[in-house]
């Protein structure tokens, strides 16, 4: 019975279709408004969730890009003061031999430093360098190379040797490579001997390398040996 009356509701309401089409068409225009509505909301909320995302990936963008890129690295800095002086922007070194001769030795080194670097010898009797026999003053040449000859006093004795660059002694060419106040040689990683001195109430940071002239004896004729920045590896 139940079933029967759903069919007749069925029929009467298609009947009454056909026989009112303004019912109909108003109903279709109803359906056709609930979906539209229905879209418009799914379309206004997926417009404001991608909004909200693009703004999120934006933000975390520019931190991430702030983060990762500094203005100017000390690094970069150093490069272009090389750059407007005129000397490589390779990293900066010091190196220096120790030639021992019978009556002699020779000091030879190289760089690539400025030509025209101040460097200073001095020349002790004992490591505790409380004392200072010779003191000789030398400058690089054009392709950063140096040499000095030193006498011995006394073949039979050994002498400790202090090779050391002052930043304060510097010409203008060379403030600008290594800093007014030699501050730039602390990003020099291929510099050994880096110190820190007080010179007329101000900090400086300058070189300081050592060496040992061996003493000589019948069975030996000579030494080549490295200066180094830690006089305790010069002594054997």
């Amino acid at each position: 019975m139940e079933r029967k009356l759903k069919q007749l509701d069925k029929d009467s309401y298609l009947n009454e279709m056909k026989l009112n089409p303004s019912k109909k068409q108003e109903m279709l225009r109803n359906i056709k408004k609930t979906k539209q509505g229905s879209l418009s909301i799914y379309t206004k909320w997926g417009h404001h969730v991608i909004g909200v995302t693009a703004c999120f990936i934006l933000m975390f963008f520019s931190i991430g890009l702030l983060k990762d890129t500094p203005l100017i690295s000390s690094s970069e800095e150093h490069e272009e003061i090389q750059k407007t002086s005129g000397v490589t922007t390779e990293q900066l070194y010091l190196k220096a031999n120790i030639i021992g001769l019978p009556n002699q030795a020779v000091i030879r080194g190289q760089s690539n430093f400025p030509g025209g670097t101040k460097l200073n010898i001095k020349v002790y009797p004992s490591e505790k360098l409380d004392s200072i026999l010779e003191e000789q003053e030398l400058v690089t040449k054009k392709d950063g190379s140096f040499s000095l000859l030193i006498t011995r006093k006394a073949r039979e004795e050994d002498y400790f040797l202090t090779l050391e660059l002052y930043p304060y002694e510097q010409n203008e060419k060379v403030r600008k490579v290594i800093g007014p106040n030699g501050n730039k040689l602390q990003y020099e990683k291929k510099i050994s001997g880096q110190v820190r001195y007080s010179y007329k109430e101000n900090i400086y940071t300058g070189i300081r390398l050592y060496g040992k002239i061996f003493a000589l004896d019948e069975f030996t004729t000579g030494q080549k040996t490295m200066m180094l920045e830690d006089i305790e590896n010069v002594k054997e």
